[in-house]
């Protein structure tokens, strides 16, 4: 005798009657494992469907879970303490880290920064080029700060090339040490344990 899911309300299984397709046992087992309950006598199909508004659903809060985990990340870069001095006595001396971006100038960019203006000034344009590639390569030296679990750099040195001759590409670097001075707040904690899940 079929019987009547319990959701769709249509035949399930039977002999005699072309119903519903009965749930599958390792479906119902993947449910059990994760939580989701499971009428008795549901069909494959709804079962299916209720597996990915699971899936579905559960994306979302992994996706706002690391949204929020990225934006408080964000956050404790900007804390990060960048010096040219040398470190602290008192400061753990994590080892050197470093940054550095290669960036194309552009064929207006590089014409523009082959002259200067009246007041003999380089360009803007390139400036401003300049200035976002030292920008990603200090974010770089950040996180890779934060991978030996520090909470400063010292002893920063910068660094601006010709990454190839006459084609408009720049290289920016930037290196230092990475030091743990001890006066870290929790938020730290909190992005060394995000920066090790990633690495």
């Amino acid at each position: 005798m079929a019987e009547t899911c319990p959701i769709c309300g249509k035949k399930v299984g039977g002999i005699l009657v072309v119903g519903q397709q009965k749930a599958l046992p390792d479906r119902i087992d993947f449910c059990n494992q994760h939580n989701i309950p499971v009428e008795d006598g549901v069909c494959q199909t709804c079962l299916e469907l209720k597996i990915a508004q699971f899936t579905v659903e559960n994306t979302r809060k992994e996706e706002a879970l690391y949204k929020q985990k990225n934006e408080s990340f964000e956050l404790v870069l900007n804390k990060i303490f960048l010096s040219p001095s040398p470190p602290p006595h008192e400061a753990q001396d994590l080892g050197l880290v470093t940054g550095y971006c290669i960036m194309g100038m552009g064929p207006i960019s590089t014409i523009a920064s082959s002259f200067t203006d009246a007041f003999g000034m380089k360009s803007s344009a390139y400036l401003e080029k300049v200035r976002l590639a030292e920008v990603e390569a200090f974010k770089m030296l950040k996180v890779e700060a934060l991978k030996k679990q520090a909470d400063g750099v010292y002893s920063i040195h910068v660094s601006l090339t010709e990454a190839t001759s006459g084609h408009g590409m720049i290289i920016l670097s930037v290196f230092g040490a990475a030091v743990k001075t001890g006066k870290s707040d929790a938020s730290f904690e909190e992005a060394w344990k995000f920066v090790a899940e990633k690495t």
